[in-house]
């Protein structure tokens, strides 16, 4: 398409303005250049055909017309006189002559003028009017808005690139829609009023909402306009919109913010005051003047010292002008304010200068402590009342801080005391002051380092209990029972410990298992008058023995025999039977002997040999079978071996009483030894089992109390007292009924490592 000279914009560089008439004079030669030789062409074909005048002057016509597309008028204006020249001189009747006769021959060629110089008009006006509409287009395509152009009918003629972009319809898509249908248009008014007022008013603008092609609705800002023929009728509407989406939902959130916030304000369960810089109060919220007991009109434009307690006025004072003074910095305080009906209440205001609509003011948010300033009341009379309570305690109470440890190389860490009651002091014999800042194990020399690792781990929160015992300040030890426990306080870990002094529960204890001792001995002295018969002849034989070879001896030394091999093997008899007296003796001894307990490692079949040998004379004297089976396989256990055989003599003569009633062909007892770990701990167990009377059910139940018995001189004590010896030994003694007739009375004991490892 042609370009039109024109003046050198504002700016433009002359060079610049004249390279580009020099390009339009360029392009306008070029175009009368094609000119002129398309009318030459056609003038040389119209004279080879012998045409007249009339279709020459028509295909001249087509060509000028054709050239009028892409020339200015001048050069289309310019071709045409050419034109006039060439039928003039070639085709009138005076041909080869420019030379004009004949009246109708200058009617021909004027008409011919008109006509070229009229359509040429037209055809130039029409392409610079396309040309314009083209530009208008591709200026609307670089719109960023949408627009589009519907016709009388409401159908879309025009759609721009920013409308694809918006609504997702491609151009060639949207044209001939219905606009409104398309886009499933909604409107603030019916459809009938907007375009009543479109026309009326040439325009209107409103939001509306749109939908696009993949279902989404958007928000526009629509600016609708109506164009009209030069006759003032409407002939198209233009369309413009712009997504406000964003903007409507960011203004929507704004607003809910605000009303949010105004809510909150309002609502709020904290007072919120505006102060100005002269000290009247400019804006409160409801919950703060119902705080108050007022309404906010009574407080909007008062000053606001008078809210607070008179004494509290002049710091209010200085508070609120260090706000003042310092713009933006945040100032707390706790002072009282009064209600209105005189009552008083703590407030902890912060309180911060700013500016609002360019003036400065105080914002305050204030909490009602009343409560709180009331509880730290109570608490701190609480903890008085506590210390009280702790230092008129009977234990030693000890507060550790665990950051304050010492560690020694190779030895756990201990805590320094940050704490102590009079109690502790008391105790130990030192001051308050010289207890706080020591390290524990000054005063604990015997802990056991292991034992606390072990089950004191760091971190634990549980309650550990162990006993110790502590020094006092003149060097003296003294038992107590300790009862520690963990616990963090603001990431930091403390430990607190209860100490009590034992001396006198240990006194008691060892007076308790010196009673029990002597009652043990008392029992086993018991058991052994049971069999007394029986021993004193299980010793009478080798005694008689022993005589009968001594006379031997001395029967045959008189003689003047010197049969010494007969001698020899006499008083070998003498020997073996005075051990075997002597040995009777001596665990008669053993058990008659009143003797501290000991705890040393031992074999259970060495105690089951033990009791053999003591209850042999009395089962042969009841007619009673004794069968053994305990393996000498068995671990070792650890014990009091004197104890233990108590526990088993009772039990067998137990057993061999259950069968005096029995016939003596069936008076059989069995002493049978098994391993076991039925607990998860690995044990042995020694059973004793018997054919007699059995047990009665309710005698199940009170077998091992104290001074029960079914013998009619029996103490009631034997059972009682095996059971806390088996006991004492970390163990368990039970009884069992047999299905036919008869019991098993049983021990269990653990072995001598898992003793050791419990």
């Amino acid at each position: 398409m042609g370009e039109h000279l024109s003046p050198v914009a504002p700016g433009e560089l002359p060079t610049a303005a004249s390279k580009r008439r020099t390009r339009v004079f360029s392009r306008a030669v070029a175009h009368v250049s094609l000119g002129l030789t398309a009318l030459a062409l056609v003038t040389l074909v119209c004279l080879q055909a012998g045409l007249n005048s009339a279709p020459t002057a028509f295909l001249y016509l087509i060509v000028i017309v054709l050239l009028s597309l892409v020339s200015e008028f001048i050069s289309i204006a310019l071709l045409s006189v050419m034109a006039v020249a060439s039928l003039n001189y070639f085709f009138v009747p005076s041909a080869s002559s420019f030379r004009i006769e004949n009246p109708l021959d200058v009617v021909e060629l004027g008409t011919f003028l008109i006509t070229a110089l009229v359509t040429t008009r037209l055809v130039s006006r029409s392409t610079k009017a396309a040309r314009l509409l083209g530009q208008r287009a591709r200026l609307l395509n670089l719109a960023h808005d949408a627009i589009f152009v519907r016709d009388l009918d409401r159908r879309i003629i025009y759609w721009n690139r920013g409308a694809e972009e918006l609504y997702g319809w491609t151009a060639d898509q949207a044209r001939g829609q219905v606009a409104h249908e398309l886009l499933h248009t909604s409107l603030p008014l019916p459809f009938a009023d907007i375009e009543a007022a479109l026309l009326r008013d040439g325009s209107w603008l409103g939001d509306i909402v749109h939908t696009t092609r993949d279902g989404n609705r958007v928000v526009v800002a629509s600016r609708w306009a109506v164009e009209r023929d030069e006759s003032g009728n409407p002939v198209a509407f233009l369309e413009t919109t712009n997504d406000i989406t964003e903007r409507i939902r960011a203004e929507e959130a704004r607003r809910k913010s605000e009303e949010k916030w105004r809510a909150v304000f309002e609502h709020n369960p904290t007072m919120y005051f505006m102060i100005d810089p002269a000290g009247t109060v400019a804006s409160v919220n409801p919950f703060g003047a119902e705080q108050l007991g007022y309404t906010v009109e009574e407080l909007v434009g008062h000053p606001v010292l008078n809210l607070f307690l008179e004494a509290d006025r002049e710091a209010a004072g200085r508070n609120l002008a260090a706000c003042l003074e310092h713009p933006g910095q945040v100032v707390t305080w706790e002072l009282r304010k009064v209600r209105k009906d005189g009552t008083m209440l703590w407030g902890r205001e912060t309180a911060k200068a700013m500016r609002t609509g360019g003036e400065l003011a105080v914002l305050i948010a204030c909490e009602d402590i009343t409560q709180q300033r009331r509880a730290e009341d109570e608490l701190r009379a609480s903890e008085a009342r506590f210390r009280t309570l702790v230092d008129h305690a009977t234990d030693g109470f000890f507060l550790s801080d665990e950051r304050l440890a010492t560690t020694s190389p190779g030895e756990t860490s201990w805590w320094r005391i940050i704490d102590v009651n009079r109690q502790a002091c008391d105790s130990l014999g030192y001051t308050r002051d010289e207890l706080i800042g020591m390290n524990a194990i000054e005063v604990n020399p015997d802990v056991d380092a292991n034992l606390l690792r072990t089950n004191f781990p760091p971190g634990t929160c549980t309650v550990f209990t162990f006993e110790t015992r502590l020094r006092r300040k003149d060097g003296t030890l003294f038992p107590v029972e300790v009862r520690t426990r963990r616990f963090s306080e603001r990431g930091h870990r403390f430990t607190i410990s209860l100490v009590r002094d034992i001396t006198a529960r240990k006194q008691a204890e060892q007076a308790l298992r010196e009673a029990q001792a002597a009652l043990a001995h008392v029992t086993r002295v018991t058991t052994l008058g049971e069999v007394t018969a029986s021993l004193a002849h299980e010793v009478n034989q080798p005694l008689g023995a022993i005589v009968n070879n001594a006379n031997a001896c001395l029967g045959l030394l008189p003689s003047g025999h010197q049969e010494l091999d007969d001698v020899r093997e006499a008083l070998a008899d003498v020997v073996a039977d005075a051990e075997r007296a002597s040995a009777i003796i001596e665990r008669v001894r053993a058990l008659a002997k009143r003797s501290a307990p000991e705890r040393v490692e031992l074999r259970l079949v060495d105690v089951v040999d033990d009791v053999l040998a003591l209850a042999a004379a009395e089962a042969a004297a009841r007619r009673v079978t004794i069968h053994t089976d305990v393996s000498r396989e068995f671990p070792a256990v650890f014990g009091d071996r004197v104890q233990l055989q108590q526990v088993l003599l009772n039990l067998v003569v137990n057993a061999m009483d259950a069968m005096a009633s029995v016939d003596e062909r069936e008076r059989s007892l069995e002493i049978r030894g098994r391993l076991d770990t039925d607990d998860g701990q690995r044990a042995v167990t020694i059973s004793v089992d018997d054919c007699g009377i059995g047990l009665q059910p309710e005698e199940e139940h009170r077998l091992f109390d104290a001074f029960y018995t079914t013998k009619p001189q029996g103490m009631g004590l034997g059972l009682a007292i095996s059971r806390s010896i088996i006991e004492a030994h970390r163990g368990r003694l039970w009884a069992e009924a047999k299905r036919d007739r008869g019991a098993v009375f049983s021990f269990r004991i653990p072995t001598a490592e898992a003793f050791a490892t419990a």
